[in-house]
């Protein structure tokens, strides 16, 4: 939901990259010690301090316009909440059946494209202020609270299976590893980390550094927010695959490469605009989408797959720390390459 305000949220007064800074810094910040003690957290616990906070961070950014630092404080604040979700709800499923990574990505993916589909029809088709549209999402984190009271691990389906059959890797003690021997098993799955790290970087670079460059003429003000939108249709759809289609795990840094190329793609459209058709470059934001989504939900897969039962929950709350390294990188270069791609342009 921020992101897609962003550029509505910022003007001409800070780069939009801005906002994707403020979006990320508080969740690495999270993700950097949470995952060592989620454990001990009742999950109850979480989800309160997750909509507490949820709650007034929209309630902040909301007040971007009269006064961007409060507005900046509010986005902060978010991403406070969003971190500590997306760590305890991912390790959470490690309590489930292997089917809940499926279902982690389509909800994740449903959500992008949610807000981002609302956003845009209110905005550029309905013509609703962003502080408007801001408000009317400030009361959906109290929806957390009652879904968790509808969740029962002990009623997963399949769970007795997964634990005896479905893992890869077999537990070498039934006893909880230190977080000295946790570390040490990264190296096993650190492949599928890697590809959400280079995948991360990619993808919001694109989204937020390089798409807000790229204008034309008949549509001025529409480009950055629809392709925005397709790009979460792309993801959405790659992440409900998991069901029916599972990427070998040799092939999943292959989708990673190929963003990766989009983004040097996307640059030189910016800068030179040889492609310069406005729904050709919407379709490339959603094969975008798409291959972001294969790569999260293949990557996540595999770690779950390769992981015991003493260090799975550990490695899928550890899994966001990478993704987040790639969006903040991206966020901290972005301010920079934003401006970059400005003084090149050729058109």
């Amino acid at each position: 939901m921020m992101l897609s305000a962003a550029k509505d949220m910022m003007g001409d007064r800070a780069p939009t990259s801005t906002v994707l800074l403020c979006d990320i810094l508080p969740s690495f910040i999270v993700k950097l010690g949470f995952p060592f003690i989620v454990d001990k957290i009742p999950q109850l616990i979480n989800i309160l301090m997750i909509s507490i906070l949820g709650i007034m961070g929209f309630t902040f950014a909301a007040f971007t316009r009269n006064n961007i630092v409060l507005g900046l404080a509010g986005v902060v604040i978010n991403s406070a909440s969003g971190g500590i979700g997306e760590v305890a709800f991912l390790a959470y499923t490690s309590k489930f059946s292997t089917q809940i990574v499926s279902a982690w990505s389509i909800g994740t993916g449903l959500a992008g494209i949610t807000a981002s589909g609302i956003y845009a029809i209110l905005a550029d088709v309905a013509g609703v202020k962003y502080e408007t549209i801001i408000y009317i999402f400030c009361w959906l984190p109290v929806l957390m609270i009652v879904a968790h009271f509808f969740t029962d691990p002990t009623k997963s389906p399949g769970q007795n299976k997964f634990d005896e059959e479905e893992t890869l890797v077999q537990p070498l003690s039934q006893e909880k590893k230190n977080t000295k021997q946790k570390l040490s098993s990264l190296g096993e799955v650190w492949v599928y980390m890697f590809a959400q790290f280079l995948v991360y970087i990619s993808e919001y670079t694109i989204n937020h550094s390089v798409n807000p460059v790229i204008e034309f003429k008949s549509n001025p003000d529409q480009y950055y927010t629809f392709a925005n939108f397709a790009y979460q249709i792309g993801m959405f759809l790659m992440r409900c695959s998991l069901p029916v289609f599972k990427l070998p795990r040799q092939l999943v840094i292959a989708p990673a490469i190929m963003q990766f190329l989009l983004l040097v793609m996307f640059s030189f459209e910016a800068i030179y605009q040889f492609i310069n058709i406005f729904w050709l470059m919407i379709f490339i934001c959603f094969i975008e989408g798409l291959i972001g989504g294969l790569t999260n939900v293949s990557a996540l897969y595999w770690i779950s797959k390769m992981s015991d039962q003493s260090n799975r929950e550990f490695r899928m709350g550890i899994s966001t720390l990478f993704g987040t390294s790639g969006v903040l990188i991206s966020s901290v270069a972005g301010m920079w390459y934003e401006q970059l791609l400005k003084s090149l342009r050729r058109v």
